[in-house]
């Protein structure tokens, strides 16, 4: 979401780069209210903050575990649809 409130503050900005369709299939329950991508947009939350609050609870469900990440350095990674 910074890079969404960054982005959105750019006049000339075009393309912001997203790899939810790579991620983790639990993501959205860390986020629960924060805007998704819709028709190739996101829409810049207004809360509080960053405008968007995080699930403790699914953040404790789910420890760091290296093997969620997205690496886009090892073979094949393009492949790897968790969704």
């Amino acid at each position: 979401m910074i890079s969404v409130h960054l982005c959105a503050n750019i006049p000339n900005f075009m393309i912001l780069e997203t790899f939810e369709d790579y991620d983790v299939p639990w993501r959205h329950d860390l986020t629960p209210n924060a805007p998704r991508v819709q028709a190739g947009c996101y829409d810049v939350p207004t809360g509080p903050g960053w405008g968007v609050e995080v699930n403790e609870a699914a953040l404790r469900a789910h420890p760091e575990d290296p093997e969620a990440k997205l690496n886009m350095f090892s073979l094949g990674w393009e492949q790897r649809m968790c969704r």
